[in-house]
C-alpha cells in the first residue's frame, strides 16, 4: 500500500504516493545514486546532483500529483522533471530525499518480533 505525502514547495503544489514498502532494488538504486554523486565531487550543482538522484527517486514514487507550470508527467523521467525555478526544483528533490528515507528508516525501526 503507498503513502500519500504532500508536497510542501510552493511552486509545485499537490502530492505522490510513494511506494510502500520499498523493495531492495529501490533501495540500492537510491544508495548506488548517492555513490554516484559522490564521485561528482564536493563542487556539484544542484542540477547535477538532481539529474544523478531523480531514476532512483522515481522509481520508488507510485503516482505523481504535482503540478507547476503543468502537472509533471507520470511517470516523470530525470529529462522531463522540471528544473525551474532552481531553488524550488532542489527542495522538491530534496523533499523526495528525505520522505523516503523517513519511510526507509521508520520501517528500520520497526521490531518484528
Amino acid at each position: 500500500m503507498g503513502r500519500r505525502i504532500e508536497s510542501p514547495v510552493e511552486d509545485f503544489p499537490g502530492f505522490v504516493i510513494l511506494k510502500s514498502p520499498l523493495t531492495l532494488p529501490q533501495v540500492i538504486a537510491i544508495q548506488d545514486a548517492w555513490d554516484d554523486v559522490k564521485e561528482l565531487g564536493e563542487d556539484v550543482t544542484p542540477a547535477k546532483q538532481s539529474h544523478k538522484l531523480l531514476p532512483s527517486l522515481i522509481g520508488c514514487v507510485e503516482e505523481w500529483h504535482i503540478t507547476w507550470d503543468k502537472e509533471i508527467p507520470d511517470p516523470p523521467t530525470a529529462d522531463t522533471f522540471p528544473a525551474s525555478p532552481s531553488e524550488s526544483s532542489a527542495a522538491l528533490v530534496i523533499w523526495l530525499i528525505k520522505q523516503l528515507n523517513l519511510l526507509l528508516y521508520e520501517a528500520e525501526e520497526t521490531d518484528p518480533k
